[in-house]
């Protein structure tokens, strides 16, 4: 079973960051430089809407039992455990 609400919810939260983002984005790259804390709250609702993104596609991969991010993981702890 997919858990629609929340997968739902996270692409509401990703909608907002990207509107909060396109209403308050300046002309022009100096403008967007001299923004300060407006600039850094910018960076952190982008982070979060990519987050968000992967949230759902985790939420995907575990509903659905598709293992591939699994199989990944191990792969990865494969070459980077130590010996």
């Amino acid at each position: 079973m997919i858990r629609k609400s929340i997968i739902l919810t996270k692409i509401s939260e990703i909608e907002e960051s990207v509107n909060l983002i396109d209403d308050n984005l300046p002309e022009t790259f100096e403008e967007f430089r001299g923004l300060g804390l407006v600039r850094d709250g910018m960076y952190k609702r982008l982070e979060f809407a990519v987050e968000n993104v992967f949230d759902i596609c985790s939420i995907l991969n575990s509903d659905l039992k598709l293992g591939v991010l699994d199989q990944m993981v191990m792969c990865l702890r494969t070459f980077w455990e130590p010996e």
